[in-house]
């Protein structure tokens, strides 16, 4: 595959965990010059493929370099886009376009990016799945089996920044508590214990760890997660991952492995491309 400078890039583009490739046509003079050097950036839930795309096709053409960069999907939307020095060819996005970015032709896979007039036309090549992960062996990890894993409304429990009583009670809440947290000891600590009458589930602090909010990622866990209409917007009431209980979050999904495999009581999320690199320090829970 030959590259003409300004005339195409490549964009990688995941939509609801589905990775698509895209092609981009800038708005510039094409070039009779071989590029020698392809960039690619975003989505770390892409990255694993976009790595292993890019050592394939250096090795079947040795005058190209590929340097494959996270940074997020955000970060692969604003940079497929940009005809500025930080631009990249290839930009990979764990979730669709937004309005912001980008406008969608009448084809539906073709797109003119807002802030330049540079357009992106989307190809889905794969699907991703995701993985809500723990130390293996740890506390979590151990109370977590011994429930036989975690329903959609504890999971939100663990994760949201809303009150139980807004979780309850909220027209957007609607969690049966009696069953989510059958143990809970009304402390105001959302504990593994809470979860489960078991010596296997303590009464020690659910750690959360996960991507951060230029991922896609983190839109797409929290859209699946807490009230779709609530997720990051006002409207009627926000709602989101907990800070003020310290959600650790990093557009670095190794990060978010050693943070996890150092703390035996906290549980987090990413593609499952990276339990399965980690299968060995980690387990992954079961979500009814």
């Amino acid at each position: 595959m030959n590259l003409r400078k300004h005339a195409k890039t490549l964009t990688i583009v995941l939509i609801l965990m589905t990775t698509g490739l895209a092609g981009c046509l800038g708005g510039g003079e094409t070039e009779d010059v071989e590029q020698k050097t392809i960039n690619i950036a975003g989505s770390s839930t892409v990255f694993p493929v976009a790595s292993a795309w890019g050592q394939a096709y250096s090795t079947a053409n040795d005058d190209y370099t590929v340097t494959v960069a996270g940074g997020g999907s955000g970060a692969g939307a604003s940079k497929v886009c940009s005809t500025d020095a930080d631009s990249v060819n290839i930009g990979d996005m764990s979730r669709g376009w937004k309005d912001s970015e980008a406008t969608v032709g009448a084809d539906g896979y073709t797109y003119s990016c807002v802030n330049t007039d540079v357009t992106i036309t989307q190809l889905v090549v794969a699907y991703d799945g995701l993985s809500v992960v723990m130390k293996k062996g740890g506390a979590a990890d151990q109370c977590v089996t011994d429930m036989g894993g975690l329903s959609m409304a504890q999971l939100r429990w663990i994760f949201s920044d809303w009150s139980e009583e807004d979780l309850a009670n909220h027209e957007e809440g609607g969690l049966d508590m009696s069953s989510t947290t059958p143990n809970n000891d009304d402390d105001g600590v959302r504990e593994w214990g809470d979860l489960h009458d078991s010596t296997a589930c303590p009464d020690q602090e659910i750690k959360l760890w996960g991507a951060d909010s230029d991922s896609g990622t983190y839109e797409y866990f929290g859209e699946q997660v807490f009230c779709k209409k609530c997720f990051a917007d006002a409207d009627p009431v926000a709602e989101s991952f907990d800070s003020a209980r310290g959600y650790q979050n990093s557009a670095d999904d190794n990060q978010i492995v050693n943070g996890l495999t150092s703390d035996e009581h906290a549980i987090g999320y990413f593609g499952y491309a990276y339990y399965e690199e980690n299968a060995n320090e980690l387990s992954v829970a079961a979500i009814a």
